[in-house]
């Protein structure tokens, strides 16, 4: 008896984890919405519904990661990580920022107010700058460390491309 429960709890372990998406997964997702920003989020020609989608899949990617890093933040007891736990919270302030900002923009070009972008960058940058210099243990905290420092600069990258881009066409 005692045999069959440990079998089934390791048959349940894994299946749960084979639910779990990987970090290259997380990764490469991050990395697909963000390169359709500039392509879609702005091209008055497409419908709103089109250039609304490039944030829906962006808003996923980052539920996506979100909850990888809270997975993988944990200590061996079970505990969020404080330093992880902040950076996340702080880089989901960024992330609704981000897409409230370019829902503005969007609305009111061609007078938008494309600094805001900027201060999106600079938000983004602060949130993760103290995980340049910490170190995990746990390959978890480690995975979430590094997709938390992915995002953060892939937040940063797409905002200052898109500030780019509309700052070449107010000209």
């Amino acid at each position: 008896m005692k045999k069959q429960s440990i079998i089934l709890s390791i048959l349940l372990l894994a299946t749960a984890s084979t639910y779990a998406a990987s970090m290259d997964e997380v990764l490469s997702r991050l990395s697909s919405a963000a390169k359709n920003f500039g392509m879609q989020t702005f091209n008055k020609t497409l419908p709103t519904n089109v250039q609304n989608s490039s944030l829906v899949t962006w808003d996923e990617a980052f539920t996506q990661a979100k909850t990888f890093i809270s997975a993988n933040s944990k200590d061996v007891m079970g505990y969020m990580d404080p330093m992880l736990s902040k950076a996340l919270s702080d880089l989901d302030q960024v992330n609704m920022d981000f897409i409230n900002t370019i829902k503005i923009i969007r609305n009111t070009l061609p007078k938008a107010p494309i600094s805001r972008l900027i201060t999106i960058v600079n938000d983004a940058k602060k949130s993760t700058e103290q995980l340049y210099g910490a170190s995990f243990v746990l390959p978890g905290k480690k995975n979430a460390r590094a997709v938390l420092i992915s995002v953060g600069r892939f937040i940063e990258d797409a905002a200052k491309g898109l500030y780019d881009m509309l700052a070449l066409q107010a000209q």
